[in-house]
């Protein structure tokens, strides 16, 4: 869970020239074992109820266990005696730019997720780049309030730390805590999903001094175009919001621009190029959609282990240049502002956290009354996107009569076997899922039929 010692212990690894493999704690254990069983790690740290459950997942008896607020014992050390344990006068180690720094997975899901992999040189760019393009300077104190196993919080640790900045770190979010942290701590920065922005905008903001707020960013989904010109009025602060992938490939549409460009996520910044490219795989001409590729300083260098991943995620140039295949369709206007249209894939974002159907889909599939199943998202003011089931019966089910208790009865057992990010909000019973002629489901149709 998110603490101070979470971050040492981060930035001590990388120091150490040991990459970092930060986890999800809301996934299911299935996801948490995938994880561990891919990444191979030589020593594993929990804090407090977490260290319980990775002992019950068993696999990693063979690793350095710290747990970072618990005593030692059971197999646990304790962070801080084994942090202090070491010499203050330790050798340095030698860190190249083509060194492994971390791997962030994509998802936190019950099926493998892909393990992303920076190199130490693709970080520092990453904290010099947004540092310059998010406003960061040695005197900026961020608000660490989402998890800070993912790459949002990477993106303004790295940025705030490279320039001498504060970060103060909540353990979780909340409205109250994180007024209550801007005006104790005097915060300037801060990074987060729509949710939260949207939740700060519905508190009771009455009697708060948040004249420290200097910058606020916000990413992980689309920012709806009202929320964006509220939030500066509302907490006399700049918006930019940013757009980009764990992977790579950042535009903002900065402060200056949000008026004139509310549905546009920005243009690439310094050093960051994109193309849209047809179905033929070659750049269109502005205002046609396509898929969205980039090309930088900010890509990873591959998924770990999954070479097929890293090629079918790659788009070669005609001057033999890789591109960062997105999987997402945009398009760009002649000032070369980049707008969202849909998504090539069929990943839902709900609250800035990546879900993916097929993982849902798997489990539903394994009750014994579902002959099929297709899962999409669906609108929600809460957290922007929520999973909707849909489920075919088998023959001779009970659950062929569409009780309300059956059906909610099956969505409870799914949600059951599922992370909390991934819990299915609805499910609806219906008579045939559409196909194409090779058998492949239409979820386009689904969604013009149930997430108009």
């Amino acid at each position: 869970s998110n603490s101070i010692e979470m971050v040492e212990l981060m930035f001590g690894a990388g120091k150490a020239g040991v990459s970092v493999v930060p986890l999800n704690v809301s996934v299911s254990d299935a996801a948490v074992a995938a994880m561990l069983a891919d990444s191979g790690p030589s020593a594993v740290a929990a804090s407090g109820e977490h260290c319980a459950r990775i002992d019950a997942l068993g696999g990693t008896r063979a690793a350095r266990r710290i747990g970072l607020d618990v005593p030692s014992g059971g197999g646990w050390l304790d962070f801080a005696s084994w942090r202090d344990a070491h010499p203050a006068n330790a050798p340095e180690v030698r860190i190249g730019a083509g060194d492994e720094c971390n791997i962030i997975y994509s998802s936190g899901t019950t099926g493998l997720p892909k393990g992303i992999v920076h190199t130490h040189g693709c970080r520092l760019n990453w904290a010099t780049d947004l540092g310059l393009a998010l406003r960061y300077h040695s005197g900026a104190v961020t608000v660490c309030s989402v998890g800070l196993y993912s790459n949002i919080m990477w993106a303004s640790m790295l940025a705030t730390l490279l320039l001498g900045g504060t970060l103060v770190v909540l353990p979780s979010f909340s409205p109250a805590a994180l007024l209550d942290a801007i005006e104790r701590h005097r915060v300037t920065h801060g990074a987060f999903v729509p949710v939260q922005l949207q939740r700060l905008l519905d508190a009771d903001r009455s009697g708060r001094d948040l004249g420290s707020l200097q910058t606020l960013m916000c990413c992980g989904s689309p920012l709806p175009p009202a929320v964006k010109r509220a939030i500066p009025r509302a907490l006399g602060c700049a918006l930019i919001e940013l757009y980009g992938l764990t992977e790579g490939l950042i535009t903002t549409l900065d402060p200056e621009d949000l008026d004139r460009k509310p549905d546009s996520v920005g243009r690439p910044i310094p050093g960051q190029r994109l193309e849209i490219l047809g179905e033929d795989d070659r750049p269109v001409q502005p205002g046609l959609p396509g898929e969205i590729v980039g090309l930088g300083r900010l890509t990873m260098l591959g998924y770990h282990n999954r070479a097929d991943a890293t090629a079918e995620a790659t788009w070669v140039d005609p001057q033999g240049r890789r591109w960062l295949r997105t999987g997402d369709i945009g398009r760009c206007d002649d000032e070369g502002f980049l707008y969202l249209v849909d998504r090539k894939k069929d990943m839902i974002l709900s609250g800035g956290q990546n879900v993916y159907p097929a993982d849902l889909e798997a489990v539903l599939a394994g009750h014994a009354e579902v002959a099929e199943v297709a899962v999409i998202g669906i609108p929600d003011e809460r957290w922007g996107e929520t999973p909707l089931a849909l489920v075919v019966a088998r023959p001779g089910s009970p659950l062929q009569a569409g009780a309300a208790g059956q059906l909610e009865a099956l969505r409870q057992w799914a949600n059951a076997r599922l992370g909390r990010q991934q819990r299915i909000a609805a499910l609806r019973l219906v008579e045939s899922l559409p196909r194409n002629p090779n058998g492949k489901i239409l979820k386009r149709e689904l969604r013009k039929a149930f997430a108009p």
